[in-house]
């Protein structure tokens, strides 16, 4: 167990073992994140797929007239958990979401498949939609539109990147004495610290 604490305590890239866990995690999306936002001061969460992961943060990406993205983008301030209930684990991040840059949304756009381009393309995210039929019908428009051309990426669809302000490690433990390490940036470094479960 010392051992264990030991290099928890003097991990420097938190985001490696995110990336880590989430590997091991034999479920289905096991990038999926919890994040929260604040718009118009109420908070509201909702679930998306973190897309990279890196020493710059983690990247989501979404339509940025939906609700979650006018938060972000009036206040900037998020928070995210990833939890895997087979590995009795979980991170959570604290931090500050910035707009990707035009060229890299439209790079993982182009990634995607026809048919995830097309859903995006036609969604007017978080906004009321008549019917079923009416979702369908655009989608079917689409479709025939773009049927021999690549479907663009909109100007209001693309990622932000959470730049991390503090990590956080928890692993469950027998009797709830639960594993619980907090990293923080002191001088452009990662201090880890254990905190009570």
């Amino acid at each position: 167990m010392d051992h264990l604490i030991t290099n928890y305590l003097t991990i420097d890239q938190p985001h490696k073992i995110l990336s880590q866990w989430i590997s091991e995690a034999e479920c289905r999306d096991p990038n999926a994140m919890i994040i929260a936002t604040n718009n118009n001061s109420k908070i509201s969460t909702r679930t998306v797929l973190a897309k990279s992961i890196s020493h710059e943060g983690v990247k989501f990406y979404t339509n940025y007239n939906s609700a979650k993205a006018q938060g972000l983008i009036k206040t900037g301030s998020i928070s995210a958990t990833f939890f895997w209930h087979n590995l009795h684990r979980q991170v959570h991040i604290r931090g500050t979401a910035v707009k990707t840059s035009r060229e890299d949304s439209v790079s993982y756009w182009n990634s995607r498949s026809p048919a995830s381009q097309l859903s995006q393309y036609i969604s007017r995210q978080s906004q009321k939609c008549p019917s079923k039929e009416h979702l369908q019908t655009l989608y079917k428009e689409a479709q025939e539109t773009f049927k021999d051309q690549p479907v663009p990426c909109p100007e209001h669809w693309g990622g932000f990147l959470i730049k991390a302000e503090a990590w956080e490690l928890w692993m469950g433990q027998d009797h709830r004495l639960h594993d619980r390490f907090l990293y923080t940036m002191d001088n452009g470094k990662y201090i880890g610290s254990r905190l009570y479960p």
